[in-house]
């Protein structure tokens, strides 16, 4: 069996009075695209960000995330190398840049973090990966358009090589053909550096069309989980089905 590029056992999360997230456990397998869906207030964004091992501020988080190599409580993986393994896209890239920094300077400094070579035909090669002329490099994130900052922020986390990229709601700030050319972006590099992805997002056309496998959050616990193709069609739970539902109401309005 070919081991998981990514584990998670009984992520939790909880703010006081409220319990955000609970008992999720899940694995993704290396080069594996993987959707999380749901209804807003599920629990995405609060999973996404502990599948990468950020903080969620104000919450008490619980559980264990383990990659090749290492294991760690989910509070403090990213000190014990999940940093170097996982790559977080936010929703709002433009806010994730230094405004003060030029992408270039972003970019190598990501280069450097992790290793590898960063002059500027390095930083000229990886703004090339996501579709940026090398001129990019001097630009502040101010200059940039929405879908041109969501790719500078893909091109930091690709600088890593990282095994796994998790991306919340990468679209959603996007015109439909600027986010649709961002998602094929995200398709190639995923089959370019056979890069496992986690995809939260509420579009569920994206998650079918993006992902192979679909995990679908209700309440803070999973719902139900399997191929993509089959719950986008023929869901078996009641947060599916009313995700198929409020989709096919939207294509009738």
């Amino acid at each position: 069996m070919t081991p998981s590029v990514l584990s998670a056992r009984d992520l939790a999360a909880a703010y006081p009075g409220l319990v955000a997230l609970r008992g999720v456990s899940l694995e993704l397998a290396p080069a594996e695209a993987l959707a999380v869906v749901g209804r807003s207030g599920c629990g995405k964004t609060t999973l996404g960000r502990m599948l990468a091992g950020l903080p969620v501020p104000g919450a008490e988080l619980g559980g264990t995330l383990a990659w090749p190599g290492g294991a760690a409580p989910v509070a403090g993986a990213r000190r014990r190398g999940l940093s170097g393994h996982v790559a977080w896209l936010p929703q709002e890239a433009i806010a994730a840049l230094h405004p003060q920094l030029t992408i270039g300077t972003q970019v190598a400094e990501t280069l450097r973090a992790a290793g590898r070579p960063a002059d500027a035909g390095a930083v000229a090669a990886c703004l090339a990966e996501v579709g940026l002329p090398a001129e990019f490099a001097a630009r502040h994130p101010h200059r940039l358009s929405g879908g041109q900052g969501q790719r500078a922020a893909l091109a930091c986390c690709l600088a890593q090589s990282p095994a796994v990229l998790v991306a919340d709601e990468p679209t959603s700030a996007l015109d439909e053909a600027t986010g649709a050319a961002l998602l094929r972006l995200l398709a190639e590099r995923r089959r370019a550096q056979g890069m496992a992805l986690v995809l939260v997002t509420h579009d569920l056309p994206a998650a079918t069309t993006l992902c192979d496998r679909m995990l679908v959050l209700q309440d803070g616990a999973i719902a139900e989980e399997g191929p993509a193709a089959r719950l986008a069609h023929r869901p078996a739970s009641s947060a599916g089905r009313e995700l198929v539902a409020a989709l096919r109401f939207g294509a009738a309005a």
